[in-house]
This record gives structure tokens, sequence and C-alpha cells, in this order.
């Protein structure tokens, strides 16, 4: 799942080396609200371990998506408190270069998977 990727950021030695940590920390302090992409692969169909995943076939599976959204929530907004609140499932499911291999089918229990993982978060914490 990818919440921050920097490979597509520049040049070896000329990208910047912060972290999420950065990133969410300046936008909540300059009151801006992000919309943070949730993906089982990125757009060059990174990491391959996740590539099984895309879609998920089996039960297990979902509850890996289901275990990765809940974790990605959790950790923004319970740990650290970054108030984003607004999500994107994948970017361009209908396109395949954005790194969704799944049908349309498939790509709707997806987002069905991983609000009920968001929803959790927000009702729990």
């Amino acid at each position: 799942m990818t919440i921050f990727n920097t490979s597509r950021s520049g040049k070896n030695g000329k990208v910047w080396q912060g972290n999420a940590r950065t990133i969410f920390k300046s936008l909540k302090q300059a009151n801006i609200s992000p919309v943070v992409s949730i993906r089982n692969v990125d757009n060059s169909w990174n990491q391959s371990w996740a590539l099984q995943l895309n879609p998920p076939r089996h039960q297990k599976d979902w509850n890996e998506w289901w275990e990765q959204v809940f974790a990605t929530v959790y950790w923004l907004n319970v740990r650290n408190d970054y108030r984003v609140d607004d999500w994107e499932i994948h970017s361009e499911p209908e396109n395949r270069d954005r790194g969704w291999d799944g049908t349309r089918a498939d790509y709707f229990e997806l987002v069905k998977v991983a609000k009920d993982a968001i929803d959790f978060v927000y009702k729990t914490y």
C-alpha cells in the first residue's frame, strides 16, 4: 500500500529525503486537508509481493487488504492525529497503467472492504 512514494519524485541524489511524518505534520500545521490514495500496488506495479493481492482473490487476501487499510487510517488518525479524512482507493482504477489489475466488480468490492476498515477506525477510536 502506498501512502507516499518518493521513487517518482526525481533523480537519485536529488529527491527529498523526508518522510510521511514530516509531510502530514506540515499539512496539519498549515490547516491543509490531504487526500490519501490507498493502493495495494503503485502504477509501477510495485511492491512485487503485493501483485498476488491485485486484485484480492481469497478471503485471506481480503483480510490482508482490510488490515492494511485499517493500519493506515489508524496510524494517520489515532496514533498521530493528522486528521486525514479524505480517502481515494487507487487512482483511476479503470486505467490499468495506474496499477489496478482487477475488474470493475473487483474494484467495487475493494472499495467496500476499504470503507468497512475506515469506518471501523472512526467508530472504534
